[in-house]
């Protein structure tokens, strides 16, 4: 079973520049995805945890979702979310960091 937690950011980046910011300062895959229910966004899986991370538009705004895909981390997940937003979110200039609702 899996888990999605998600956190809201400003950045005055665009999508196509958070791209190359998380492609420059992560191992992760990212791409960039297109869906007619949440427009565009990019997604990678960690090469270290069993996330998905994806980044979506939010009006004026993104939304970072993390899915959880081991249950074994709903007790413990608190630390590697933290790790995982602290490599994404300093290189966009991101701030308003905040927990949110998940799109999942």
């Amino acid at each position: 079973m899996s888990f999605v937690v998600a956190y809201a950011f400003r950045s005055d980046f665009s999508l196509s520049q958070i791209l190359d910011a998380v492609r420059a300062n992560t191992s992760w895959e990212w791409l960039a995805r297109d869906s007619e229910f949440w427009g565009e966004y990019l997604s990678a899986q960690s090469s270290a945890q069993p996330v998905l991370a994806k980044i979506f538009v939010e009006g004026n705004a993104y939304l970072l979702e993390l899915k959880f895909q081991d249950d074994g981390l709903r007790e413990s997940w608190e630390p590697v979310a933290r790790g995982i937003v602290n490599l994404l979110l300093p290189p966009l200039a991101a701030i308003d960091i905040r927990r949110a609702e998940a799109n999942n």
